[in-house]
């Protein structure tokens, strides 16, 4: 039996994003895509998906590489993408404050018994030692 999906190939498409779709905020599966055709709808692949929703914004234009497939039951494509650029805009003045990295170790019982306190202690140690 042959796979429900077949490759047709890869695909660049330039337009305006419309939005993001999908799924919860900074989690989103898909993004629209105005292009002179009409809108299409790109599935995100989930290393991309909080890093596009916090930086692109709708109506920026973007360039989406990816790969198309056909659908053979329903007949319909699908594009997945696996690179959102945007195109002709300047880099963001108005950046989030850093936050301060954390670093968690666990306090159960087995944990501490095993040398987690030890090893909690050196590293604020060393932390403090390297500013």
């Amino acid at each position: 039996m042959g796979d429900k999906y077949l490759t047709l190939s890869e695909l660049t498409l330039e337009g305006q994003l419309l939005g993001f779709v999908g799924g919860e905020p900074g989690k989103y599966k898909y993004l629209q895509l105005a292009v002179p055709s009409g809108n299409v709808e790109i599935k995100l692949p989930k290393e991309l998906r909080r890093s596009l929703s916090l930086s692109l914004v709708p109506g920026q234009q973007v360039r989406v590489c990816g790969h198309s497939k056909l659908d053979s039951r329903t007949s319909k494509i699908k594009i997945k993408a696996y690179g959102v650029t945007p195109i002709n805009t300047c880099p963001k003045q108005d950046l989030p404050p850093q936050t301060k990295p954390k670093i968690m170790v666990c306090q159960k019982g087995g944990c501490l018994k095993r040398g987690g306190k030890g090893l909690l202690s050196e590293l604020e140690k060393t932390l403090c030692d390297r500013g």
